[in-house]
């Protein structure tokens, strides 16, 4: 029975990372006359999950993205590590790539990380490493689509900023 026991906290308080989906945002380019805008600045986001019994920390210790073969060279981020909590997601997000091509779809892309984890109750420091390849088949027309302009602000960050 203590045999058992110990399995069950081993297991509850393991730390468990994954990747749950990818999240993007495009900025485009207003053109300068009233044609659909061609050309933009898109930002991938990482949901990455915890869903565990127990509070996580990460550290994203390499990563590079690609859209249709753009990139960012040398990408410098203000914020590599966090935490998770149980039953939670955080998104990590990847630089802005400037000036991809947003016309025709589908655009496909490769995204390469490796992250360090681990929980408190357990000293054990883990890595996962990924390789994940995606497919944009389409995004939502201009006219359907809140489009935010590069000379515009982002809404969300303004509310809050605000609150």
């Amino acid at each position: 029975m203590a045999s058992v026991s110990k399995e069950a906290f081993d297991l509850e308080s393991r730390a468990y990372f994954v990747f749950r989906n990818f999240l993007f945002k495009f900025y485009v380019q207003k053109p300068e006359d009233e044609t659909t805008p061609t050309k933009g600045n898109l930002r991938i986001g990482l949901l990455f999950g915890n869903p565990g019994k127990v509070l996580i920390h990460y550290e994203v210790k390499t990563i590079r993205a690609t859209y249709a073969g753009a990139t960012i060279d040398n990408p410098s981020f203000k914020l590599m590590k966090g935490v998770i909590y149980p039953n939670d997601v955080t998104v990590f997000w990847y630089g802005t790539i400037p000036n991809v091509d947003i016309s025709t779809f589908p655009k496909s892309g490769v995204v390469e990380y490796t992250v360090k984890y681990y929980s408190v109750p357990r000293k054990g420091l883990y890595k996962t490493q990924r390789k994940i390849e995606y497919i944009i088949n389409a995004v939502q027309p201009v006219a359907d689509f809140d489009w935010l302009y590069l000379e515009e602000s982002d809404p969300e960050t303004d509310d809050k900023k605000d609150a």
